[in-house]
């Protein structure tokens, strides 16, 4: 990542510069907006009172020398000098010759002064008052006469505006001053505007610091009502929402670690799924829903019989799995114990399954005893799904599956004293029981199609050993394409094969 050429400058100072920018330029545009206004106004105004005076002065003279009060004409002139602005009054009779002239220095002048002829032409030609600036000097020149014919003589009057130029000064420093203390009280009040704006700022970004060193129990507290408000309150939510999802997280790890243990504490209950006990080959496979499941299956030798167990608790998951392990528990009990009728094992486990789950979990539940010299097969079945009996025939159809329907007997759990019926029926060589849960039934969707798959998987050829071996392959197929198991999944084959 490339490195930033330039140095990091706070959002407040940033703030500051924009700001100050503008008010500096916005100042100095109204600056020198007034102090022009101002000055051309003053200027106007002088100029006007200047005309003024000029006429009064002219007036006066004009009706002394139509009086022929010539006195009276000096007195005038004389009376210029009440006007501090007022530097030379020159007149000059109608063909411009001078007659009269004064100045602030020497009074009246005898040798009278004559007028410029730039300046008498142009009182001529204007037959008006004519206003010409220059310097610091503005000269103000008039007809005199009455009516329109009538003329006495021309007038020009000399103000010095070195004073006005001088006050218009003072006044453009008097309004760069103002300005200059208004830019800085501005410029004060936006800093600490800007310092009050970036203070939330700063807030939320303490705030999303902590946030990405893991502490999600910070909230920040911003009473605005605008941009900033709205941004800290999604902040707040978002993080309240990611120390939620967090602890989710940490007790979902913590669960799965736990189902993991579970299941692999629940592993060690299970046979290995393929044995050879005497006359009998068995093979199993177990395919839990969940981490843990509720189905069970297991099988063990007495001298005189090979017993097998299958059993399926209600539901899937850590309880069910808990009541499995009471039924490996009466599994250890009962091969301690000898030769035992497959309905006595069922009583026993009846009154530890509703000791551990008082009616709340119960078990589907079928035991079979194979006995290794006759062949006989005693069962005891508790609303367990039926097992197959598979022919040895290789030819037979899906009609020819015996189902061990009868006898049942309801659910282990549902009460303390339920007692169990048992059956017996006697194997021939070569054929093979299935034992399964309802899970399976779920897998191929109905008994029919169960029943199909059996028949298709040990004809032709086949043999019943390998149909786990085929039932392990389906359920890969389903796992691999994305989908779950509704239900556990167990299933074992016992072949007699003497």
């Amino acid at each position: 990542m490339a490195k930033n050429k330039f140095p990091r400058v706070s959002i407040q100072y940033k703030l500051m510069l924009y700001a100050v920018t503008l008010i500096v330029l916005l100042g100095a545009f109204l600056t020198i907006n007034s102090v022009v206004s101002e000055s051309s106004r003053i200027m106007t105004t002088f100029t006007n009172s200047a005309r003024k005076t000029t006429q009064f002065i002219s007036n006066s003279i004009r009706d002394s020398i139509k009086n022929r009060d010539l006195d009276s004409v000096e007195q005038i002139l004389l009376s210029a000098d009440v006007n501090p602005n007022i530097t030379k009054v020159q007149v000059t009779d109608r063909v411009g010759i001078p007659l009269y002239a004064w100045t602030r220095s020497e009074g009246i002048i005898r040798e009278k002064d004559k007028i410029s002829d730039r300046n008498l032409d142009a009182i001529m030609d204007s037959r008006g008052w004519v206003v010409h600036e220059e310097d610091e000097i503005i000269r103000i020149g008039g007809v005199m006469q009455t009516g329109e014919e009538q003329v006495f003589g021309y007038i020009l009057v000399t103000f010095n505006t070195h004073d006005i130029t001088e006050f218009i000064a003072a006044n453009t420093q008097k309004t760069i001053y103002i300005t200059l203390i208004y830019m800085l009280i501005i410029a004060a009040i936006t800093f600490l505007l800007s310092g009050y704006a970036v203070r939330n700022l700063n807030l939320l970004r303490d705030a999303t610091s902590k946030v990405a060193k893991g502490d999600y129990s910070i909230r920040v507290n911003l009473n605005s009502n605008d941009e900033l408000g709205d941004l800290a309150k999604s902040f707040n939510k978002m993080a309240a929402e990611t120390s939620r999802l967090l602890e989710e997280k940490v007790e979902k790890a913590r669960m799965e670690s736990e189902l993991a243990a579970a299941r692999e504490v629940q592993s060690l209950i299970f046979p290995a799924n393929k044995a050879t006990i005497g006359p009998i080959k068995i093979s199993g496979l177990f395919s839990p829903a969940s981490e843990c499941g509720g189905d069970w299956w297991h099988y063990h030798e007495s001298p005189d019989y090979v017993y097998l167990w299958i059993g399926d608790a209600t539901g899937h998951g850590v309880p069910a799995a808990m009541i499995t392990s009471v039924a490996k528990t009466i599994s250890t009990v009962v091969e301690e114990m000898g030769d035992l009728e497959p309905s006595e094992i069922l009583t026993m486990l009846n009154r530890a399954v509703y000791a551990g789950s008082k009616s709340k979990i119960q078990m589907t539940f079928f035991i079979g005893a194979f006995n290794k010299k006759t062949g006989k097969f005693k069962y005891s079945k508790a609303s367990h799904d039926p097992p197959y009996i598979i022919p040895a025939s290789q030819t037979f159809n899906r009609k020819e599956l015996e189902v061990l329907i009868e006898p049942n007997s309801h659910h282990l759990g549902r009460e303390a004293t339920s007692e169990f019926a048992q059956g017996e029926i006697q194997l021939k060589p070569g054929e093979t029981i299935f034992f399964y849960t309802d899970g399976l039934v779920d897998v191929f969707g109905s008994a029919s199609r169960l029943e199909r798959f059996i028949t298709n998987s040990c004809t032709n050829n086949n043999s019943p050993c390998n149909l786990v071996d085929k039932i392990e392959d389906e359920l890969n197929v389903i796992k691999n394409s994305g989908h779950e198991l509704l239900d556990d999944v167990t299933l074992f084959t016992c072949q007699y094969v003497k």
